[in-house]
């Protein structure tokens, strides 16, 4: 593929594509920013393809996709290094609430970590045959060798509604008010401690669903109980 077909331009913004963008965008981003810097991916138009894009700040990032037009929102954030702890929760049974889930992860956290978290973002994505939520617990990071165990541990015992692939090594994680390419109806709503969507919210609330910009003092976690992966 020539190199005009392998990057291309959308929002002013270099994208990377074809034979491992992911990877070359990060190489990108290291060159330009060293330890720093974002590296998001999205959709290319009408495709399930991905393209990915280097970003300085969570900052940039808010202002493009507030630049973007609603219909092509679909972006993800790629998850290198340490990030908050997050579930990716997926059922198709439309009975299921959030209280359930929550009581689930919480019996698997105190299991693991032995915490209770008190403070949680919880985003969701429903449609009519299906539930769909992200929870991010903000108050802890971890690394993705950590990540590797919950998502073995997960595989084995938690209940099938909650996702353990979504822990891969440099994988994708869909931004608050984004899209699946293929499903108009499938944005990913930020919610209100009753539930409620909240349509308007700022660049710092914005930052606090961005599982990759951990909290500076967050509780780095580590397994607590010896569990046979």
């Amino acid at each position: 593929m020539s190199e005009c077909l392998l990057t291309f331009f959308f929002q002013n913004k270099l994208w990377f594509r074809g034979k491992n963008q992911k990877q070359r965008c990060i190489d990108e981003r290291i060159r330009l920013y060293g330890n720093k810097g974002i590296v998001i991916s999205k959709n290319e138009f009408r495709s399930v393809k991905q393209a990915s894009a280097v970003f300085e700040n969570p900052s940039e990032l808010y202002d493009y996709i507030k630049q973007t037009p609603q219909n092509m929102r679909c972006f993800y954030e790629i998850i290198e290094y340490n990030s908050k702890l997050y579930f990716d929760i997926e059922s198709n049974d439309c009975l299921l609430d959030l209280t359930e889930v929550l009581q689930h992860l919480y019996a698997i956290l105190k299991l693991l970590y032995n915490i209770y978290p008190s403070i949680r973002h919880v985003l969701s994505a429903h449609r009519f045959d299906k539930k769909s939520w992200h929870i991010i617990f903000p108050e802890y990071s971890i690394s993705p060798e950590e990540r590797e165990k919950l998502s073995n541990y997960l595989k084995k015992f938690a209940n099938p509604y909650v996702d353990w692939r979504v822990y891969n090594k440099n994988q994708p994680y869909r931004l608050c008010g984004c899209y699946k390419s293929d499903d108009f109806y499938s944005k990913l709503h930020l919610n209100d401690d009753n539930g409620d969507v909240i349509f308007h919210y700022d660049l710092n609330t914005f930052v606090d669903t961005m599982v990759t910009q951990t909290h500076i003092g967050a509780l780095p976690l580590k397994y607590k109980n010896v569990i046979n992966q």
